[in-house]
């Protein structure tokens, strides 16, 4: 049904719902929220990056001004910032905490960045650490390829520019954070199936004292039922029987035989 509504020379069509079209209507934009706040909640919950955790990013400068602008830029509620004014500064905190990434200065006074790097590179807790290179100016092809030797997988140029830095830390920090998480998932998997294998074992193991009947030998399993030897054995362990006669035996159960 529909009616109309004039306003000043203009008419605007509105439609009219009976009841029944209305609880229908009604009906239909609920189970819409419904479904919509369903859909996020699933999505929230398997949002495999809202599960990583929280990284550190180390940046290494010997200037305190590029080295506050730098730590500013990077702040962010899953990062951790940390900062260092010499190599040899940074070598310790490395040595105490896991770094997702180093911010490195190429040229500073003392231990340079290429140095550092090689340290961090004859370190087992610290070789493995992305670096990403600074310089304030321009590197001859020889000098760049002197860095990546050392261990870098970029280099940025000052002034540096938000933007860029943001995004690769951001790329190197949720690939710490998912590397770390399928670390964690397979020490969990690992430590299940130790535990199985434990229980395997126990299962297949015959330990403690066995109730054996002194007559017929049957065995009083734990549920207190008694049951064959063979049964019992072939229960609790990976033995296999073959079944013969002993001489004794033999020449009770059929003495003509040789």
């Amino acid at each position: 049904m529909v009616y109309f509504i004039r306003w000043g020379t203009e008419v605007e069509m509105c439609p009219i719902l009976t009841m029944g079209e209305q609880e229908v209507a009604d009906q239909h934009q609920n189970n819409t929220h419904r479904a919509t706040a369903t859909a996020q909640q699933s999505s929230a919950s398997t949002d495999p990056i809202k599960e990583l955790p929280r990284q550190s990013v180390l940046v290494v400068d010997d200037s305190p001004t590029d080295l506050r602008y730098i730590g500013r830029l990077l702040e962010a509620p899953d990062r951790h910032v940390l900062t260092a004014a010499s190599g040899e500064e940074a070598l310790k905190i490395l040595r105490g905490i896991e770094f997702a990434l180093v911010i490195l200065d190429v040229h500073m006074d003392g231990m340079d960045g290429f140095e550092t790097a090689e340290r961090m590179r004859d370190d087992e807790r610290t070789q493995d650490i992305p670096i990403i290179f600074v310089t304030a100016t321009g590197l001859e092809e020889e000098t760049v390829f002197q860095g990546y030797d050392a261990g870098a997988v970029d280099y940025l140029f000052k002034p540096v520019e938000p933007n860029l830095l943001r995004s690769k830390v951001n790329i190197f920090c949720q690939l710490s954070a998912q590397r770390l998480l399928i670390q964690d998932q397979l020490k969990e998997i690992q430590a299940k199936n130790d535990v199985l294998r434990r229980q395997l074992e126990e299962i297949k193991t015959l330990r403690g004292l066995v109730p054996i009947c002194a007559k017929c030998k049957s065995v009083r399993d734990d549920s207190g039922f008694w049951q064959c030897i063979e049964n019992y054995i072939s229960e609790h362990s990976e033995a296999e029987f073959s079944h013969s006669l002993c001489p004794d035996c033999r020449d009770e159960l059929y003495p003509g035989l040789m």
